[in-house]
């Protein structure tokens, strides 16, 4: 059985992200476009990382907490960190995307 608790779901971190598209330009489409890659990219970052969890539960009890604790919590917020850096380069393929 597994217990995800309320800190372990990503949604925190999706809507951080969010909060950061629409501080830096406003609610648009291009915005909205970007609040969906990202709530999608932390999302599977976290579940790859719930996954990654359980076999560390199973396999090596004594990584288990090292890991869950500090090395995968940094890789899901350097995932948070990584669509800010790229956020320019997301929006130059939205805006040749949808044509504006």
């Amino acid at each position: 059985m597994v217990n995800i608790i309320e800190g372990c779901n990503g949604l925190r971190l999706a809507i951080v992200y969010s909060a950061y598209i629409i501080g830096i330009g406003g609610i648009n489409w291009n915005s909205i476009i970007q609040m969906l890659i990202g709530f999608f990219v932390v999302q599977a970052f976290n579940v790859l990382r719930i996954g990654l969890l359980i076999v560390l539960r199973d396999g090596s009890g004594d990584y288990y907490f090292f890991f869950i604790k500090y090395l995968f919590t940094l890789t899901l917020y350097a995932s948070v960190v990584f669509l800010w850096v790229l956020k320019p380069e997301i929006d130059k393929a939205i805006i040749k995307l949808i044509g504006k």
